[in-house]
């Protein structure tokens, strides 16, 4: 019996055969993975820098004068609350 299962183990030792499928089985997963993480990488710092470029023409605009702060709902809650608010707003946003 042991006889018989060193000889099976030596001839399973020696066959080449389905050694390059082992590899690929291996290593191809972590390429998938890498290239994945890639283009999620590059899509992330995409959406940073068109996030940040907005913001600094917003910024910018605003700072300059050519863009007026909309007035929302919540806004008049707060002309109501502080007058002295109230007033700096209807001056700079010309709130009726």
């Amino acid at each position: 019996m042991i006889r018989f299962l060193r000889n099976r183990l030596a001839r399973f030792r020696r066959d080449d055969g389905g050694n390059a499928s082992i590899e690929f089985v291996i290593i191809v997963p972590v390429f998938i993975a890498l290239l994945v993480f890639s283009i999620e990488l590059s899509l992330i710092t995409l959406r940073h820098a068109l996030l940040e470029r907005g913001l600094d023409l917003t910024v910018r605009q605003i700072r300059l004068g050519y863009a007026i702060p909309p007035i929302t709902p919540r806004s008049r809650t707060w002309c109501a609350i502080s007058p002295s608010w109230a007033e700096t707003a209807r001056k700079t946003c010309a709130l009726k």
